[in-house]
């Protein structure tokens, strides 16, 4: 499947830009239209939707956030990127109330469009992951997602820890605190359960099971053994299925069955 992209923006050089910059096919986009101006990427969209835009805030005639909110009424689905030439908060605080994926300023660099295009194309496989799940019965227990913006710098950086080491299988709330952070273990648990909610070991237990999951998504062939060093269960995928079962009340193999039964229905 490739996800339609299309870049509205009144310089020629930024729609250029965007073309050139990035590897389309590499992220399974592909770049299908670039407008001057909302009235023609409005026109455009009547008869082909698309499933991410690249919007300038300040576009002759409709504004690029009147542009948002008119393909979203009709393109609920539609994510957005928008890109501006000033470094103004108001601006910037009226992209992220449009729920745009990123704010993005002139001259863009490779880094930070590729940033961008890379938190659409992680949206999508969330969505794709959760979707799976849904048409499969699937009821996972405490599924939310972490509002992480609310959580205090340490909170944020025991987060950020998980998901650079959650293949490591020493990762515990112990191997944080000697080996990364350097503070008190009971200090750091105490921390995490009043603003997550729930248990560090249960977090990142469930956060393993979740990436195992979209694992087994992705890539259908991927061997146990794989997934269980991936998600840190070392050389030991007796104990990974053993988990994951609990986890889901299915087996690994059970699980895929039910998946490739989902994605042959399609």
């Amino acid at each position: 499947m490739s996800y339609k992209v299309m870049v509205v923006d009144d310089e020629a050089i930024v729609r250029q830009s965007v073309a050139s910059q990035i590897p389309w096919e590499k992220y399974q986009m592909e770049l299908v239209h670039a407008s001057e101006n909302a009235v023609d990427a409005l026109a455009y969209l009547k008869e082909h939707p698309v499933d991410l835009m690249l919007v300038d805030i300040r576009l002759p005639v409709i504004s690029g956030l009147e542009l948002v909110r008119e393909v979203r009424k009709t393109c609920p689905m539609t994510q957005f990127i928008m890109i501006s030439g000033y470094a103004d908060f108001e601006y910037a605080r009226e992209a992220m109330r449009s729920h745009a994926l990123d704010y993005l300023l002139k001259p863009l660099n490779d880094v930070s469009l590729l940033s961008a295009i890379r938190k659409a194309q992680e949206a999508w496989e969330q969505r794709q992951f959760s979707e799976s799940l849904r048409e499969m019965g699937l009821e996972l227990p405490d599924g939310r997602e972490i509002e992480k913006v609310r959580c205090s710098p340490t909170v944020m950086q025991m987060l950020a820890i998980v998901d650079e080491e959650i293949a490591n299988p020493e990762l515990s709330l112990k191997w944080i605190s000697s080996q990364r952070m350097y503070l008190n273990e009971t200090y750091l648990s105490r921390m995490f359960q009043k603003e997550i909610g729930e248990k560090f070991s249960a977090y990142l237990g469930r956060q393993r099971m979740m990436l195992a999951m979209r694992l087994m998504l992705r890539t259908p062939q991927m061997q146990i053994q794989e997934i269980a060093e991936q998600t840190g269960f070392g050389d030991n995928p007796q104990y990974f299925s053993s988990v994951f079962r609990r986890f889901t009340d299915m087996t690994p193999s059970e699980f895929r069955k039910k998946l490739g039964r989902g994605q042959a229905e399609e």
